[in-house]
């Protein structure tokens, strides 16, 4: 009976991760072709129906990614709390935009920096758009599930640091890539990383993302992480040196870009440490390590 019990339980436990692998690659599979999905309206032209159905695709994100956390890991998604929807929004939009017109502030202190418009304010929908998609699909991925993933095995600090490297993979084969390119990423991965350390929610880092991306292409219109640059509302071009401007990559590769990105990034950090988000380990092996200190 004792050797049966024991082979039960075994199986029970394959059984249980072998559902929890199969729902999560089902999971990241909703979510491509959710995002593949989203960016169908806005490359084949704007229409009067392109935006509500990117806000629809990014809902269905949540909405995967909330029944994945309820039904498949068996834990209710703390990280999207409705309590705390608008505060932390709030507060994403502000730091988004704020560090982005930093940087462009920062740039035109040290080059020639040409500004035209204000164009029609319709210029700012695809920006808009692209940012929603972009933002809810890569913190997803980024922070709600590999993060997330990361920390329940190795702890916080392994989690920030492999999913910093794995947020600039996504931005490598990106047009213009550079040395200060990958830098000014893996600030912004670090300063998401903390902001949903800090917040323990996705909306803070989500909020923070799409500000960061339309401020720089709908308002400024500036290259975009290598992509090309939109009208947005006012058009900003610099002259100068890639060191200076950020070239083709777009201005968070600029040297001025990435220390106000990874000045920022160092203040979230601290501030998550101070309010105590930096967890241990607790995955296989958390208590042998533990009783060996």
């Amino acid at each position: 009976m004792g050797k049966r019990t024991v082979r039960r339980t075994a199986t029970a436990r394959a059984g249980v991760k072998c559902r929890r692998v199969l729902g999560t690659l089902a999971m990241v599979a909703a979510l491509v072709v959710l995002d593949a999905a989203a960016q169908i309206p806005r490359q084949s032209g704007l229409r009067p129906w392109t935006l509500p159905a990117v806000v629809l695709a990014a809902a269905m994100m949540l909405v995967v990614y909330g029944y994945w956390r309820r039904k498949i890991t068996g834990t209710p998604p703390a990280d999207l709390p409705l309590a705390r929807l608008g505060p932390h929004v709030l507060a994403g939009l502000a730091i988004g935009a704020g560090l982005q017109a930093l940087t462009i502030l920062s740039i035109a202190l040290v080059a020639q920096v040409h500004i035209t418009g204000p164009n029609p304010p319709g210029v700012m929908v695809a920006p808009l758009v692209n940012a929603l998609e972009t933002g809810v699909f890569e913190e997803i991925i980024s922070r709600g599930l590999l993060f997330a993933w990361l920390e329940s095995r190795w702890g916080s600090k392994w989690a920030l640091a492999i999913s910093v490297l794995f947020f600039g993979a996504m931005h490598f084969a990106n047009p213009g890539f550079s040395t200060l390119a990958a830098l000014g990423v893996a600030a912004a991965g670090v300063l998401l990383g903390a902001a949903f350390m800090v917040a323990r929610s996705l909306w803070l880092p989500i909020a923070l993302h799409m500000a960061w991306n339309f401020t720089e292409a709908g308002i400024f219109g500036t290259a975009l992480s290598g992509q090309h640059a939109p009208a947005g509302l006012f058009p900003t071009r610099f002259s100068g040196p890639p060191l200076l401007t950020g070239g083709e990559f777009g201005p968070e590769a600029s040297l001025s870009g990435v220390i106000v990105v990874a000045l920022a990034a160092a203040a979230m950090v601290v501030a998550a440490a101070r309010r105590g988000q930096f967890r241990a380990r607790t995955g296989p092996g958390a208590a042998s390590d533990n009783r060996s200190h």
